[in-house]
């Protein structure tokens, strides 16, 4: 049976916590409720459209482990009551929107206050809120499903395409572009259940005063199931006596037809799933063409075929996912990362006073990606170099030397800019973010080094890389 991300997410926006939220943002109630029809299928089918190809799934993964905390959700009014607390957690969802949607989070939020009537200020608070509640179902679906790989997770929001129909804002598409707008549709499986009616969503006393109906919350699903339409089943064929045996065996032979035709795409595709994972390594690299993250290709046809699992090397261990590595640093911040991360790795090592510096030691920035052939920083970057940023804070003393990679294809010239070029990217995204810049060295080995044979897609892809060198703490 399919999982309804959306009715999971209805289940826990109460009256009291839509009330709660509306007090947050400034906006009523019934505003705060069409706004929540709005941005609720808005950030599904953006992250649907996300996993649409094996890099996007990957990264995608990779920050639902990292960020998501399924205990918000049985604490979401008290998170809720506003102040600092509130603050802090609408702040970072809003991280999460810009690491996942980058500069389109701001036009996302100019959907949702144009299509509910609130400000545009308050429609980006509103998904600063939601998307770690968001964040918190989906991770709770993936641990129940026991889903340990980018596909599992490409599978479970394929299937949301059925309760997404016709509930994605106008506007949309031009974000997105039209395939994205039609994503919902592409990843569709039959809808299986209905979103619930209002009265299971906020409970209202049997009889109430025209005063009262008039002031009463209107639950953003309410338009949701205005739309929703019961097909009843076809009437039954009346076979005709006259119409001969032919006649009498169409059906079947039809039946027959299109099972057979079935069956052979399901078998095509089930051929074409990849199942090569992310790759967390631990040496320096970049290249000139920066591999994906996952190589997973979402299924997106009317037949949905099972995903092969797959089990990436580090980030997607059930014992990862499970017991994620958090450290609450000097500084106060809060460092959440994979049980076998970088971070955690970085921090044991600077933490542990009996280590000694190792100039043959270096840790693998791992949740890194780059624009292609270029020393962009793509914005899923953004989670792991805020926590080297925290965590240099947290260890003044502590000086790191920057080291790019990348495999040896191409020209080596080329490949040596390249990985000078990313280095020195990181080198000046640390410097920026309040690193002094006396304790940072950038340098780049192009093809040097390489962690692994060249021979094999795997191995240039663990050789291109970014490395990190503790050179004094």
């Amino acid at each position: 049976m399919s999982t309804n991300l959306l009715e999971l997410l209805n289940a826990h926006l109460t009256e009291d916590v839509v009330s709660k939220i509306s007090n947050f943002i400034g906006e009523s109630p019934k505003n705060t409720g069409s706004a929540l029809g709005s941005a609720l299928p808005s950030l599904l089918s953006g992250l649907i459209h996300k996993s649409s190809d094996s890099q996007g799934a990957g990264i995608l993964y990779n920050l639902l482990t990292q960020n998501q905390d399924s205990s918000l959700l049985s604490n979401l009014g008290a998170e809720l009551l506003g102040g600092d607390v509130t603050t802090k957690l609408m702040n970072a969802g809003s991280g999460l929107l810009n690491s996942i949607f980058g500069n389109q989070s701001k036009d996302i939020a100019n959907v949702v206050a144009n299509a509910s009537g609130i400000s545009k200020t308050a429609s980006s608070s509103l998904l600063g809120l939601l998307m770690p509640v968001v964040f918190a179902i989906i991770g709770k679906a993936l641990k129940s499903q026991q889903i340990t790989s980018p596909a599992g997770l490409v599978s479970l929001l394929g299937e949301q395409g059925g309760f997404l129909k016709n509930l994605i804002p106008g506007g949309l598409a031009g974000i997105f572009g039209v395939s994205a707008a039609t994503a919902a549709s592409l990843h569709s499986t039959t809808e299986s259940s209905t979103v619930r009616t209002v009265n299971e969503n906020i409970q209202h006393k049997a009889h109430t005063t025209p005063a009262q109906e008039e002031s009463r919350v209107e639950p953003y699903l309410a338009p949701i199931i205005r739309e929703r339409k019961i097909i009843p089943p076809p009437a039954p064929i009346q076979e005709d006596e006259d119409e001969g045996i032919f006649g009498k065996f169409l059906p079947w032979l039809i039946l027959g037809s299109i099972f057979a035709l079935g069956w052979g795409i399901w078998k095509n595709l089930n051929k074409t799933v990849a199942t090569e994972p992310p790759v967390a390594i631990s040496a320096p690299s970049t290249d000139t063409t920066p591999a994906p993250v996952a190589a997973v290709e979402p299924v997106a046809t009317a037949v949905t075929p099972p995903v092969t699992a797959v089990t990436p090397p580090v980030i997607a261990t059930p014992d990862n996912v499970a017991s994620g590595f958090e450290q609450k640093l000097s500084s106060g911040f809060e460092l959440k990362a994979p049980a076998n991360s970088m971070e955690s790795k970085l921090f044991a090592f600077i933490n542990d006073k009996s280590t000694k510096i190792d100039k043959d030691k270096w840790f693998t920035m791992d949740g890194l990606t780059f624009d292609t052939s270029k020393a962009t920083l793509k914005p899923e970057s953004n989670v792991q170099m805020t926590n080297i940023t925290e965590i240099l804070k947290a260890f003044p003393a502590v000086k790191i030397k920057i080291g790019g990679y990348t495999d040896n294809t191409g020209n080596a010239k080329s490949n040596k800019k390249l990985s000078s070029d990313r280095a020195s990217t990181i080198t000046h995204a640390l410097i920026k973010a309040g690193i002094n810049k006396a304790r940072l060295v950038g340098e780049g080995y192009g093809s040097d080094h390489p962690v692994a044979s060249n021979d094999s897609a795997e191995g240039r892809q663990q050789n291109r890389r970014i490395d990190v060198q503790v050179t004094a703490k």
